[in-house]
């Protein structure tokens, strides 16, 4: 196993070796702003073997179930990066440091669950 299954991709979490790309790097990092933002990682389960089976087997849900008043655009890109089919994510980690900027120049996300938790 490489990884950590709670941040795996599903690619990495069914170990088809041959897709994982950037695009797996990327679904990582939408998990990773997903639990910096909600202070909730993408799938729950009590031990890793039960993260991993969730990871392979279940997409994330949309990020506006967990947080109702996340900003449109970082639920989207959180969205796009954490999509199940590999061809729906987003294309490049440039396209997400684009999106990422925008998100950062536009809004302050103080207010989000993590932070209040």
């Amino acid at each position: 196993m490489l990884g950590t299954p709670a941040y795996m991709s599903p690619e990495q979490a069914q170990a088809r070796w041959d897709e994982v790309d950037a695009r797996s790097d990327l679904w990582s990092i939408g998990a990773t702003l997903q639990t910096l933002s909600t202070g909730r990682i993408v799938h729950e389960g009590a031990n890793p073997t039960l993260l991993l089976i969730s990871a392979a087997t279940r997409p994330a849900r949309a990020f506006r179930e967990i947080w109702p008043d996340a900003p449109a655009s970082l639920a989207a890109l959180v969205d796009r990066a954490l999509a199940f089919v590999l061809g729906n994510r987003l294309a490049s980690p440039q396209l997400a440091a684009v999106q990422a900027d925008f998100i950062a120049r536009h809004y302050a996300v103080r207010g989000t669950p993590a932070a209040q938790a």
